[in-house]
């Protein structure tokens, strides 16, 4: 598992790894070890340590993207014996960006259908109920590492990327998405604001099909609970 701590709107972040032998809580072997430091950015970097998520490419070896504003979305390959960073300087590639102010990308979550890796991430702002700006975009590239391209053909490293889920009446600012991948379905897991509830957070899950020439579409919401 890996987890990020960081001053809100700042990039003074750290990502760190525990790992479990099981996730069965009745089993004598059921402990969380923290495995120490990921990556951290100390505020002197152009990007952020946070928002993690983890992706094996086609030939099994793991990465790890991350980022939020500043600089936009980074990835780094990961030891695939220790889940952390190969060497002392590894190499920081860069997967999306917004040129404009405020910079807003976030949430990265990679998935690979082959031949493509599509890379979605969350445009604008999130955390300001009702006010919220957040929307999901996505792009593509045949390499983990990009560059990635929206459907128009735009690169995600220039500003590019399409716009697959947005405010529609009363779900408001959608985003901070992941990726369920089961054998005989996608679905995409997201949370919104409710805007005929006072703006309160709620999550929400859709099935996602793909189009003939390879992008994703979203099918209606299937289930959706309020968050605490």
């Amino acid at each position: 598992m890996y987890y990020a701590g960081s001053r809100f709107g700042k990039n003074t972040s750290v990502i760190g790894l525990a790992t479990n032998a099981t996730l069965d809580r009745n089993s004598p072997d059921y402990r969380w070890v923290d495995e120490g430091l990921v990556v951290e950015t100390t505020g002197k970097q152009p990007w952020n340590a946070i928002d993690a998520n983890f992706v094996l490419d086609g030939q099994g070896v793991p990465s790890l993207n991350f980022g939020s504003f500043w600089t936009g979305i980074k990835m780094v390959r990961l030891d695939p014996a220790t889940r952390k960073p190969d060497g002392t300087h590894p190499q920081i590639h860069a997967l999306a960006t917004r040129p404009d102010p405020p910079h807003a990308v976030e949430a990265p979550c990679i998935m690979h259908r082959p031949p493509h890796y599509y890379l979605f991430v969350s445009f604008d702002v999130c955390c300001r109920g009702a006010h919220s700006t957040y929307k999901i975009a996505v792009g593509r590239s045949a390499s983990v590492t990009g560059q990635y391209m929206d459907a128009a053909g735009k690169p995600m490293l220039d500003g590019g990327g399409t716009i697959l889920l947005e405010t529609e009446g009363a779900m408001i600012g959608p985003g901070g998405q992941s990726v369920h991948r089961e054998p005989d379905a996608d679905h995409l897991v997201y949370h919104y604001y409710d805007g005929d509830n006072d703006g309160r957070p709620r999550l929400q899950i859709r099935e996602m099909h793909w189009s003939d020439d390879g992008w994703p579409r979203l099918g209606a919401p299937i289930i959706e609970r309020q968050t605490p």
